[in-house]
């Protein structure tokens, strides 16, 4: 009886924590999101290392779903926080997303906006959890690298930026 008691402790011990799974995310990711998106410039064409840019954009994201693990939305950026309490955008695009392998794809409709993709730690429950969305923005190409950090709070203002 002890031996079977070991054993079960063991594998219950053992067992590897939940992976979100996409439609998890998807679920997640759904309504507004505010926060602070800081880009992250290459050192140099060859190297892979990364030093913080000065500048902190405040951005709002919105996540509408159409399929289990897809969707559209919007995205504002302000230059700073005070930008956008003051209403001054400086750049907006809509979107299409989608989760898949581990990552939120994000294909912007604004010319010049290039395709990205947002990480998360499929295991960690703080990190895309239902108030707080912490990871990266990474340009398909490599060239561009930003972190993310968002709060879920609601924009009431949309229709001021997108009809």
């Amino acid at each position: 009886m002890t031996v079977f008691a070991a054993v079960l402790m063991c594998l219950t011990a053992c067992e590897k924590e939940k992976e979100f799974e996409p439609a998890e995310v998807a679920n997640n990711l759904i309504g507004d999101w505010q926060g602070h998106i800081q880009e992250y410039k290459r050192m140099s064409d060859t190297g892979t290392n990364y030093y913080p840019n000065d500048d902190r954009k405040y951005v709002v994201m919105q996540f509408n779903k159409t399929t289990e693990t897809e969707g559209t939305g919007y995205q504002l950026e302000f230059k700073n926080e005070s930008k956008f309490k003051n209403g001054t955008e400086s750049d907006k695009s809509k979107f299409d997303w989608k989760v898949r392998e581990g990552r939120i794809e994000i294909t912007y409709h604004q010319d010049g906006w290039s395709e990205v993709y947002m990480t998360y730690d499929k295991k960690s429950r703080d990190n895309i959890s239902g108030s707080v969305f912490k990871g990266e923005f990474i340009t398909y190409k490599g060239n561009y690298k930003y972190v993310i950090d968002l709060n879920k709070e609601y924009f009431a203002e949309w229709n001021k930026y997108f009809n």
